[in-house]
């Protein structure tokens, strides 16, 4: 598991991503050993509070596994070997992990330990909200009447569902339809959707069609968009001459483009002529082009003569 920008790619008309955690991971997981989860240094700092980690020797796991090429840039690798103390991490979490991981015995455990906990006297808010966040993990692993029990002892209680775990429900919602419905609960429940919700929903749109009016109601109620919510609608558009008025749109609204923008919109541009613009700008603007970049604009050029400077400045960069 690593981290990094990725963007989506038309591959033989099959969608794929590509960028630096794609890459990353790919390289990794050359790595492995069987049943082991590797992870890269930023992937590290984010979970190493909840679980046991061991760190890697790159150079002896290369030689062990006869692996060939690594990039300067996964020098540090780790290996998750347990969790540090489930009591620590939030139940609805675990439900979600254990399910993930087929283990049915220890998702149900979970479950009745969350309904055990709901009936208990005096509960703080902090823990009436994990009980919440828990309901939302039981129903995404399609639990629905466990979770709906849930959601009704906590109506009893008075609890009101904060934006923040309305939002958790609606991403892991796997398909807009049903996700629109949540956006409806919320709105009943007299509670503002946020740019994080639509967000969440512009990208479970299947098309540019779907996510347009999602994208204009969150402007129409005063929610500023923001890098994401464009990045997100480029990926969306079917061609280049639906995201680039998006594109002026967004730098009018002083968003500052970044890496996925520009790799993103290159991606989408019909030729290289109306690519190269676009690399030049993000240059201007300090954006340094990655792998993905390059081999984007490159893909573009029709003429060897065009792809070659390129392709050697990619390298003067040392950009693998």
């Amino acid at each position: 598991i690593a981290f990094g920008s990725d963007v989506s790619i038309d591959f033989f008309g099959q969608p794929d991503f590509v960028g630096d955690s794609v890459r990353r991971a790919t390289r990794i997981s050359t790595l492995c050993n069987p049943d082991e989860i590797l992870i890269d240094e930023a992937i590290n700092t984010i979970i190493q509070r909840d679980f046991e980690i061991e760190n890697i020797n790159v150079k002896k796991r290369r030689k062990e596994k006869k692996v060939i090429k690594i990039e300067s840039d996964i020098s540090t690798v780790f290996s998750i070997v347990g969790i540090k103390d489930t009591d620590s991490i939030k139940p609805g979490i675990l439900v979600y992990l254990f399910d993930q991981l087929g283990n049915r015995s220890k998702t149900e455990n979970f479950i009745n330990q969350i309904n055990e906990e709901i009936s208990r006297d005096n509960l703080s808010i902090t823990d009436i909200n994990k009980i919440d966040e828990a309901s939302i993990y039981i129903a995404a692993i399609g639990k629905e009447k466990e979770a709906e029990k849930i959601d009704e002892k906590l109506k009893e209680l008075g609890y009101r569902r904060s934006l923040i775990n309305w939002n958790k429900k609606i991403y892991l919602i796997k398909d807009l339809q049903n996700a629109l419905l949540s956006l409806t609960d919320i709105k009943e429940a007299d509670i503002s959707p946020n740019v994080y919700t639509y967000n969440i929903l512009v990208n479970k749109a299947k098309n540019i069609e779907d996510a347009l009016p999602l994208f204009k109601e969150m402007k129409d109620k005063n929610i500023q968009p923001d890098i994401w919510s464009y990045n997100t609608l480029f990926n969306k558009t079917d061609n280049f001459e639906d995201a680039l008025p998006l594109f002026n749109e967004m730098k009018e609204a002083d968003i500052q483009p970044d890496i996925v923008t520009y790799s993103t919109l290159i991606n989408k541009a019909n030729n290289f002529e109306d690519a190269l613009p676009l690399f030049n700008e993000m240059k201007e603007a300090d954006i340094q082009p990655n792998i993905v970049t390059y081999s984007t604009l490159i893909n573009k050029a029709e003429h060897f003569e065009d792809a070659l400077p390129l392709f050697n400045e990619m390298k003067e960069a040392d950009i693998q």
